[in-house]
């Protein structure tokens, strides 16, 4: 092969990835990708996934967390109607 056309593949290649790194970072602004700048909350997932397993071996605990989820709507609710009084 020609060097001027080895030069050649080797700067399309490098042109290529410049414009997708661009076109990724454009999609990442916009809230579609996680790619360089933001990376995903993680935190959450692992959390669910651990109360799912806990579930899954001690079903009393999922009676637990639903009645507290109910007494902190129920308490919300006194709240807001406190506050329209």
């Amino acid at each position: 092969m020609d060097l001027i056309m080895v030069f050649s593949f080797v700067m399309a290649i490098c042109a290529a990835l410049y414009i997708f790194d661009k076109f990724f970072l454009w999609l990442e602004e916009k809230g579609l990708l996680y790619y360089r700048k933001r990376k995903p909350d993680r935190s959450g997932l692992i959390g669910n996934t651990l109360l799912e397993l806990q579930n899954i071996f001690n079903p009393s605990t999922q009676n637990v967390i639903e009645m507290k989820q109910n007494s902190e709507v129920r308490q919300t609710k006194n709240d807001r109607d406190k506050n329209d009084n």
